[in-house]
């Protein structure tokens, strides 16, 4: 398909020192143009209204996607698909007119919709796309993709990863993950998925993590031990681990009093 930019608006760079000032205009003259759609828009001017569209889609995201879907309206999807595409490379992958995108390829063109809701996941997470790529794959090509979406968040984001095997039920993979990552934040997190793979390793990787976590100084962190302790409970009840905890901090009687607040 030809996704050309309107012949009235350039999807080109600028160039060299002059980004700030075409930035600065284009911020000026957005209130205008909508004053003009709003005008267009009560008067009935459809005519004027998709000719004024034409010329400024690409100044924001709202007009692009505005646009877009008075074409739909229209009946001329070809170019609304244009328009939507335009605006995801002028606007960096924007999320709503990726969705926009993938809602018009679903039943046009299967494998730029497959390829939309890749771009999708692995731009913006969004697992509504996740289900909907799966379910539209084979089992080979699946396998290719979640092994890429694998690479990928052990290169740019490994809680992300994470996320990935509890969203695919992977919990023994996400448990691997979980102890190589060390953070207890995503620990407590994801407790009730993944601790039925191992209850009493998942409570001994919570209390290697606790343990340093203790030794900080101030602030709401008390509180957040409390809390790490009263999650740990639904795992493995063991009182020594709190004496533990009292004994080594004895010299903390805030940090004591939340915990017999906390009822440990």
């Amino acid at each position: 398909m030809n996704r050309r930019p309107s012949r009235n608006t350039s999807v080109e760079p600028a160039k060299s020192g002059t980004t700030d000032t075409k930035i600065s205009s284009s911020l000026q003259k957005r209130p205008i143009f909508s004053t003009y759609v709003y005008i267009l828009e009560e008067l009935g001017r459809e005519d004027a209204l998709s000719q004024l569209h034409e010329e400024i889609y690409l100044e924001s995201k709202r007009f692009c996607e505005e646009y877009a879907r008075q074409l739909i309206d229209e009946g001329n999807e070809d170019r609304a698909i244009e328009v939507v595409e335009d605006g995801i490379h002028t606007f960096r992958s924007d999320r709503t007119l990726r969705w926009l995108a993938a809602d018009r390829y679903e039943d046009r063109d299967m494998d730029e919709y497959r390829a939309t809701l890749k771009q999708l996941f692995l731009d913006h997470t969004e697992w509504a796309a996740y289900d909907d790529l799966k379910s539209v794959c084979d089992d080979q090509e699946w396998q290719s993709i979640y092994e890429e979406f694998e690479r990928h968040f052990e290169r740019d984001d490994r809680k992300d990863l994470v996320a990935l095997y509890v969203h695919d039920d992977d919990l023994e993979k996400a448990f691997v993950e979980l102890k190589d990552g060390a953070d207890l934040s995503s620990v407590r997190q994801y407790r009730d998925p993944v601790t039925t793979t191992a209850p009493v390793e998942y409570f001994e990787l919570y209390r290697e993590l606790l343990v340093p976590f203790a030794a900080g100084d101030t602030g709401r962190h008390y509180r957040d031990i409390a809390d790490h302790l009263e999650e740990m409970q639904g795992l493995v009840p063991e009182a020594r681990f709190v004496d533990f905890l009292k004994d080594n901090h004895s010299n903390r009687p805030a940090f004591l009093d939340e915990l017999n607040k906390a009822g440990f």
